[in-house]
């Protein structure tokens, strides 16, 4: 067990050997790695930062986009309240043109009514004068015949 021991505690020498010399190969690399990690992460926080500026923009970009389309909703209800604010007078004018135009029609029909009542009454009116004519004729010959009655 002694000599499995041993050989094993060599053969882990051997590896811890080898291990240590391919360690000193690499260790003057170590350094650039190191050099290397550290600008890539300061790159990388530089990128992040940017990142972080551009997405802060946008989101401030988002913000004013966002309060231009409430400003716009708000618009568009007012017009909409504005638009049928207006047709209600619109129908409401409507109704009254219509009003005005039954009254109008009525007053046509009561002045066509007059119209022939003016005509009815210069109608009678000749009849009046003719009859006045007739009556006074009457009564001239009425005179005659009494004066020749007397004579």
């Amino acid at each position: 067990a002694e000599i499995l021991a041993e050989r094993r505690s060599a053969k882990a020498e051997g590896i811890a050997r080898e291990l240590l010399d391919q360690c000193g190969e690499l260790a003057p690399h170590w350094d650039d790695a190191i050099r290397e990690t550290a600008w890539v992460r300061e790159e990388a926080g530089r990128e992040v930062a940017r990142v972080l500026g551009v997405s802060s923009r946008m989101a401030g970009q988002l913000a004013d986009l966002t309060a231009a389309v409430e400003r716009a909703a708000a618009q568009y209800a007012h017009d909409e309240v504005t638009i049928a604010a207006g047709e209600e007078q619109a129908y409401a004018l409507l109704r009254r043109a219509a009003e005005a135009e039954a009254r109008c029609s009525q007053l046509q029909a009561n002045l066509e009514q007059a119209e022939a009542a003016v005509r009815q009454l210069a109608g009678a009116n000749h009849a009046l004068e003719d009859g006045h004519r007739a009556l006074t004729a009457a009564l001239a010959q009425g005179a005659v015949n009494a004066a020749d009655a007397q004579a």
